[in-house]
């Protein structure tokens, strides 16, 4: 892998043969993400390019930001009757988030007429100079004027909030304490064990509001998720098999519907609310079924690999499933490619209908 930038994908991976779940998953998900616009709740500016953003992945609490450039904010940015933020894609934000940098005077002129035609501005004043020699000295005094007409007497570090205008501009809190400030909730809250491992998206549908959700780490979370909202019925969208089905248990207080939901180490999927609600929230059957093992596999397996990349000719037995890196054959020990694992055992089916089995394979490494 690449970290951030990805993976390498060709047909001369030793994994291609058996990618075709990997890439129906891909384009289940990249496909619902597409549907709709993004919900965002502020604008970063100005934008930081010193690594690939991440953006689109926000823990318990916090705001989706977007990145602003310059281009976008002189060219496409305006408010609207609301008071919000907004582009002609139809993007609409509630918030613009100025970073530590110093800004231009062009750019500073841009904000102060925001405020005044109603946005909110979220950050303490900047450095009084400009990061352009354009029109120096000038530029820093032009500089000054703007950052006193936008914060006015603002003391540095304290919170303040000023009336600009029909906008707010407010200094002296983190984005999210700015947020709350002008009553605007989290989308997303988690109420559970390993909230920092839970990363999501949201694309609005008008009436169908997706919600990506992602557990990143290797332990299985267990909670409930609580998103703004009411009068829709939750369902669960897998990108994995392709399956919807409606989540039985959840419900609503306060402006804001909870849905039980389980995530395993590094699963994903869609929590996709639809369509107005019917009739009373189950309290029987569970959203997701708990998982409980009914057999262990014990004793040989027999392992199949590739002559043609090095492996042994025939099938090898393996005792216990161990790592290759350590078998006293050089074949297996440096073997680099695709292997069959074959185990025969009996089993006789005990429920009516059959209930769904999986089989376990426990933590698995290249």
């Amino acid at each position: 892998t690449m970290g951030y930038w990805g993976t390498q994908l060709s047909r001369h991976a030793t994994w291609w043969p058996y990618a075709k779940p990997w890439h129906r998953y891909m384009a289940r998900a990249h496909f619902l993400l597409q549907q709709g616009r993004p919900v965002f709740h502020g604008l970063r500016y100005p934008a930081s390019y010193e690594r690939a953003p991440s953006m689109s992945w926000h823990s318990h609490g916090t705001y989706r930001t977007a990145q602003l450039t310059d281009e976008v904010l002189f060219r496409d940015l305006s408010v609207n009757e609301s008071g919000q933020l907004k582009l002609p894609s139809g993007a609409v934000f509630d918030a613009l988030q100025l970073t530590k940098g110093a800004l231009r005077p062009d750019a500073l002129g841009k904000i102060k007429a925001l405020a005044e035609a109603g946005a909110v501005i979220i950050g303490s004043p900047p450095p009084r100079h400009s990061p352009s020699l354009e029109d120096y000295p000038d530029c820093d005094a032009r500089v000054s004027e703007f950052i006193d007409a936008i914060w006015g007497p603002a003391t540095a570090g304290k919170p303040a909030v000023r009336k600009l205008g029909n906008g707010r501009v407010l200094s002296g809190m983190t984005f999210e304490q700015a947020m709350q400030a002008i009553e605007r909730p989290p989308d997303v809250l988690w109420d559970g064990p390993h909230e920092k491992d839970l990363r999501w998206n949201r694309r609005d549908l008008g009436e169908m509001q997706v919600y990506f959700l992602a557990k990143f780490g290797y332990e299985t979370m267990q909670g409930r998720v609580s998103v703004a909202g009411t009068g829709l019925v939750p369902e669960w969208w897998n990108p994995v098999d392709g399956v919807i089905r409606s989540l039985p248990q959840f419900d609503s207080e306060a402006g804001r519907i909870r849905v039980p939901v389980t995530l395993g180490p590094l699963e994903s999927g869609f929590l996709v609310f639809r369509g107005p609600v019917e009739s009373k929230p189950s309290r029987g059957r569970a959203n997701f079924p708990e998982w409980r093992p009914i057999h262990t596999f014990t004793g040989d397996w027999q392992v199949s690999f590739e002559p043609r990349w090095g492996g042994p000719s025939g099938p090898v037995r393996f005792p216990v499933l161990s790592d290759w890196s350590g078998h006293p054959d050089a074949g297996i020990r440096h073997y680099s490619g695709p292997a069959v694992y074959k185990k025969s055992f009996d089993w006789e089916e005990s429920e009516d209908p059959p209930a769904r089995r999986a089989i376990d394979l426990g933590v698995l490494h290249d």
